[in-house]
């Protein structure tokens, strides 16, 4: 799978120019932001965005936009799996570490315990370096779905 990554250059200036919210982006900001990268979210979807992000905080911080413009560069609405694995893919570099694997697995209200989740991803990984590729994720996913 080729992906886009992110303009970290871009993304820093942009973020530095809107963050206003102790340092973060939220509502008006964040969509301020996501424009000058050509993304037009309505207000419902900066909420459900920020929701996924950070249920108590209400905004995201630099880390999380750059996550959030890499998925944006990366997916349609239609395309969940890779949504979800580019969501995993917190440190934007094309593959899922096992501490990635486990907070997407339980963002998702997985049943099993971390200990479980590593060992799960054990089973599965098929990159030498112990990370997992996007079709051993969407491989897993749909035995998982079934």
């Amino acid at each position: 799978m080729d992906l886009v990554l992110p303009d970290l250059t871009k993304c820093k200036q942009v973020f530095s120019e809107c963050a206003q919210d102790q340092g973060n982006l939220s509502g008006a900001s964040l969509k301020t932001a996501l424009q000058q990268f050509g993304y037009n979210f309505t207000v419902q979807e900066i909420e459900r965005t920020i929701n996924i992000y950070s249920v108590s905080k209400k905004s995201l911080n630099a880390k999380q936009f750059v996550n959030l413009i890499y998925i944006c560069s990366n997916v349609t609405t239609e395309d969940k799996y890779k949504m979800l694995f580019l969501l995993a893919d917190t440190d934007c570099d094309g593959k899922i570490s096992n501490n990635e694997f486990i907070q997407i697995m339980q963002r998702l209200g997985a049943l099993m315990d971390e200990e479980g989740l590593s060992n799960l991803m054990q089973e599965v990984v098929d990159n030498n370096d112990g990370t997992m590729s996007y079709d051993c994720f969407t491989s897993l996913l749909e035995q998982i779905l079934q």
